[in-house]
């Protein structure tokens, strides 16, 4: 079998806007085809004219087809957009497809229900439930928590034996099983609440919001949970004159990864008004935390002295008040003159530091302009040599502290 993927819009968009949808479990009802398939294989082909755009159309080559409803035909994927679903070859997935109208052929997007087999148990079997006569509404999901790091965002494992209490118009409560999943069938149509209690087994974990959920005649609903981890890292960022420096952007990274091709995984956040910051909810790994500022890159240490926190299930750390020279950027206003006091146009003007220790700034190329003005970037309160002309032949010079007024290079007449 060959499933197709289109690209349908004439200009890349930043988000995948799902029109039709959300979808919901019960879509799987009045969908044209649901089928179960591996990707064999990938096919690019001109697709549809958009007025003078050329859409593209990716076909995807299937095999081992399980028809669970309807019949599968060629499937449409839209490609080329925010909205493509990203088929991995070899992978197998769980289809379910509208039909296209302008051909009739099948289609299938990143808005609708597809999803890898292993990822679909619950809505298998609410697809297999179909063949029987209605019997109510059914409630499925998973129970998780943040176990590792996978790329750029914490990976998740399966909670077992976790309470699930659906509150309504019924009341019934279940536990997790192995793999984390919970179900509820036959329920009467109504709103319920979803709570999800851990049991004693469990104090690294913190709580779990509820979650409300409406429910029609025979109608479904796929409720997951991520536990939030109570481990977290929090610290301090404080100037020379140990003030609290709020807005300092922090990076928490993996101690043991790295990737040249992609960057290292993490996560960001400023520090606030008394220059606190905090990186909550993180699953156990080695983990460095670092200043990312232009003007620095001051790293964190632990109690005892150490750079790298090796971060256990539940353990909330506190690092040691991170001390940083703070540098604000400010714009420097000057001229270039003769001795005479007539200005100098079209001057090359540039910027070297004094001291070894000040960080750099760029500043793109400057030229005096018809009335010898210049305006170059330096750090505020910083020594710094002004240069006209060639920086290794400079025509004039003059050595300044960043921040005081205007300044005048004075230059020999041309």
């Amino acid at each position: 079998m060959v499933v197709m993927a289109w690209a349908f819009r004439p200009t890349p968009a930043t988000a995948c806007a799902c029109i039709a949808g959300p979808y919901t479990c019960g879509y799987a009802r009045t969908a044209a085809a649901v089928f179960a398939a591996s990707v064999e294989a990938f096919e690019e082909h001109p697709g549809e004219m958009i007025g003078d755009f050329q859409t593209h159309e990716r076909h995807v080559r299937l095999q081992n087809i399980q028809a669970l409803r309807g019949t599968p035909q060629d499937v449409v994927v839209t490609d080329g957009s925010d909205c493509a679903y990203p088929f991995v070859k070899g992978a197998r997935y769980l289809i379910v497809a509208d039909r296209r109208p302008s051909d009739q052929r099948l289609i299938v997007s990143l808005c609708g229900l597809t999803a890898p087999l292993d990822e679909a148990a619950g809505l298998l079997d609410f697809i297999s439930s179909l063949k029987a006569p209605a019997n109510g509404s059914q409630v499925w999901g998973t129970v998780s928590m943040p176990a590792r790091w996978v790329e750029f965002s914490p990976g998740y494992e399966p909670l077992a034996n976790a309470r699930v209490t659906l509150s309504g118009p019924v009341k019934r409560s279940m536990s997790t099983s192995a793999d984390g999943r919970y179900r509820s069938t036959g329920l009467p149509r109504g709103k319920y609440k979803i709570h999800v209690e851990l049991s004693k087994a469990f104090p690294y974990l913190g709580p779990v919001e509820d979650e409300d959920v409406t429910l029609g005649k025979n109608s479904c609903a796929a409720v997951d949970f991520a536990v939030p981890s109570r481990s977290h890292i929090t610290g301090v960022v404080v100037d020379e004159h140990t003030r609290p420096q709020a807005g300092i952007f922090m990076m928490l990274r993996l101690a043991d990864y790295h990737n040249p091709r992609t960057g290292d995984p993490g996560r960001g956040t400023h520090t606030d008004e008394d220059g606190r910051y905090m990186f909550p909810d993180l699953p156990p790994a080695r983990y460095v935390v670092d200043v990312a500022e232009s003007f620095s890159n001051a790293v964190a240490r632990t109690e005892h002295g150490e750079t790298i926190i090796d971060l256990k299930r539940g353990e909330q750390i506190t690092m040691e008040t991170l001390w940083v020279r703070c540098y604000y950027v400010g714009m420097l206003y000057g001229s270039v003159q003769t001795p005479a006091g007539d200005p100098v146009a079209d001057m090359d003007v540039s910027l070297a530091a004094l001291a070894e220790d000040t960080p750099a700034i760029s500043n793109p190329p400057t030229k005096s302009d018809a009335q010898g003005h210049f305006m170059l970037r330096g750090w505020l309160n910083e020594r710094y040599r002004v240069i006209a002309g060639r920086a290794d032949s400079p025509s004039g010079q003059v050595e300044i502290v960043a921040g005081l007024g205007p300044l005048i290079v004075v230059v020999p007449p041309r």
